[in-house]
């Protein structure tokens, strides 16, 4: 049995999947297995995939009908036989060594849950960080509900699903999977319930993940970003709500912090919100019930924006933050 199953979805990336096959397979691992989801692709992407699977025997390769990002992570998942999993979406590439990496810190560890550490990279060659860093001295061998509370305090919350390391049994054992009627935003609650579900942690510092920006095409371009975006949000902040909260009142300690996780979102909804052309009403409605979620945000930044909601309202706060993160972006794409 494989160390290591790496789930790669793929559609219509045919311009891009040899690329990220060749990050993985360039490292010269053997305790690894490669599972590529062809989820119902119209170009050339299943063909690549099956020539893939016919030269490299640790490469096996599932067709299905398409039914988007979660659906083929769970059929991934469904047919990965490795001890721990890792997801690489298929216009991504892996860092040189990193598995390696991370197979040692498994070897020394054997955690339920592993972050890792990523990396943006842009068409003119620039990369910054994909999450804040993690030293390891602050998750490794802490009770789980120290590192909820620790995660809560970062000022962003690492929801990616392609900088983690799930240990196969855990994931099975909680019957953890991504939910399937949604095509973005599925990391967050996929996310949160591995949190709060493990009860081991540990961190791999080795730059692993390296995540493509402005690609035509992708799904989070394809969607046309702020109608989609916000309301994928509304979904994970509405459930996280039910699940963590009675009555504006945590489940728990460990859901108190947890709902910091969620305050984050709705910082991020926050922004998108004076931007939303759909449902305006509605969603007018979604962040003024949700807006005491802002007693929960714990970072600086997030502090900031809490104060802003109490001395302002939701509008105004919303084309002010929405100002500053366009301003960034247009910064950013010089």
């Amino acid at each position: 049995m494989a160390k290591l199953s790496i789930v790669v979805p793929v559609y219509n990336v045919q311009d891009y999947i040899d690329e990220c096959v060749r990050s993985i397979i360039d490292q010269n691992e053997n305790d690894i297995e490669i599972v590529l989801v062809d989820d119902g692709s119209t170009d050339q992407s299943g063909k690549i995939c099956d020539s893939w699977a016919e030269r490299i025997s640790k490469i096996k390769v599932v067709h299905k009908e398409n039914g988007g990002l979660s659906s083929a992570r769970n059929a991934g998942l469904e047919n990965a036989t490795g001890d721990y999993i890792l997801f690489v979406d298929s216009d991504d590439r892996i860092a040189a060594g990193s598995l390696t990496a991370i197979l040692d810190c498994i070897e020394e560890t054997s955690a339920d849950y592993y972050f890792l550490s990523g990396k943006k990279f842009y068409p003119d060659g620039k990369e910054e960080p994909l999450d804040d860093p993690i030293p390891r001295e602050d998750i490794t061998g802490k009770k789980s509900i120290d590192v909820v509370r620790y995660i809560a305090g970062l000022t962003k919350y690492p929801g990616s699903a392609c900088t983690k390391a799930y240990k196969r049994d855990f994931l099975e054992k909680n019957s953890i999977r991504f939910p399937s009627d949604r095509r973005i935003a599925e990391d967050l609650g996929f996310t949160l319930r591995c949190i709060l579900a493990a009860t081991s942690f540990d961190v791999c510092a080795h730059d692993y993940y390296l995540y493509r920006q402005s690609r035509e095409g992708s799904i989070t371009s394809a969607t046309t970003g702020i109608n989609k975006s916000f309301w994928n949000l509304a979904i994970f902040i509405k459930e996280s709500i039910s699940q963590l909260s009675e009555n504006h009142e945590p489940k728990g300690e460990k859901e108190k912090y947890a709902l910091g996780l969620v305050a984050y979102e709705y910082s991020v909804a926050l922004v998108h919100f004076c931007r939303v052309t759909e449902r305006v009403d509605e969603a007018y409605s979604l962040m003024k019930d949700a807006k005491w979620l802002k007693n929960y945000l714990g970072s600086k930044r997030g502090k900031i924006i809490s104060l802003m909601l109490s001395a302002l309202v939701i509008r105004t706060t919303s084309k002010l933050l929405s100002y500053a993160y366009l301003r960034r972006e247009r910064i950013n794409n010089r």
